[in-house]
């Protein structure tokens, strides 16, 4: 596989994520790809992302299995009386 990322900074130091570069363009081409079935496992270099995919997805299975009011953010729910 062969993957190719062109990024284009504005200011800064660009793509090496200062607070005084912006990132104009990224590209990003991938080849010899193969089908998301035959992946062992996608990596993730941001746990804080990947905790919140995990609860996406457990919500998305309480949704579906008790209904959409089953969950939701904890600050739209009336404390018990």
């Amino acid at each position: 596989m062969r993957t190719t990322c062109v990024c284009s900074p504005t200011a800064g130091d660009g793509c090496r994520g200062s607070p005084a570069g912006r990132l104009a363009a990224l590209a990003l081409r991938g080849e010899d790809l193969v089908a998301a079935g035959q992946v062992a496992e996608q990596l993730s270099v941001d746990a804080a992302r990947q905790a919140r995919l995990v609860a996406e997805s457990a919500a998305d299975r309480i949704r579906a299995r008790f209904g959409r009011g089953a969950i939701g953010p904890a600050a739209t729910y009336r404390p018990a009386s």
